[in-house]
């Protein structure tokens, strides 16, 4: 599957470049929403800021991101991302490192417990709202790492594979500065 997904992007990536040279131009863009899965726990205040280049049909963009969350618990993650939008779908990846801390004011090093991960995207721009999922490669987790996974992503298991799911609405930087 993986192997399927890189050989797709490889391929998409080869032919949408040739098209580059006409209206190139380069956007910064932000982006604020929700998600849910390794990459980010519970995400409610997940923000991406990227630079794109290219034009309305086709873009490669790079950038980064974050994603915090205090209730109940405290968690969060970064990360930095690429991808390539071709008119309304989006091939996206990310490298995140997410970091959990215990919900007590007492937080002991046994109480946190952290991960990496790769998490390699699809997903698709409905007018303002973007859609994507996609698997997440875990590794480099911390020794006391839950063994079955964390509990608000375990229901982002699908058989044997984790996956992330976010919902985004960007916005255009150059229209507010």
């Amino acid at each position: 599957m993986k192997t399927i997904f890189t050989c797709i992007c490889m391929f998409l990536f080869l032919n949408l470049e040739k098209g580059y040279s006409q209206k190139l131009k380069t956007t910064f863009m932000g982006y604020g929403g929700a998600s849910i899965g390794p990459e980010t726990g519970i995400g409610l205040a997940k923000c991406d800021i990227v630079a794109e280049f290219g034009n309305e049909n086709k873009a490669f963009y790079v950038g980064t991101g974050a994603s915090i969350w205090f209730l109940f618990a405290a968690w969060g993650s970064i990360n930095v991302n690429s991808g390539f939008r071709y008119k309304n779908f989006i091939f996206d990846t990310s490298i995140s490192k997410w970091k959990y801390l215990s919900g007590s004011a007492e937080t002991k090093e046994s109480d946190q417990f952290s991960h990496c991960a790769i998490n390699p995207k699809i997903g698709v721009q409905i007018k303002m709202i973007r859609f994507k999922v996609g698997p997440s490669i875990i590794f480099g987790k911390s020794q006391n790492f839950p063994e079955k996974g964390f509990g608000t992503w375990k229901a982002t298991k699908i058989g044997r594979q984790y996956y992330n799911f976010e919902l985004a609405v960007p916005f255009d930087f150059y229209k507010y500065f």
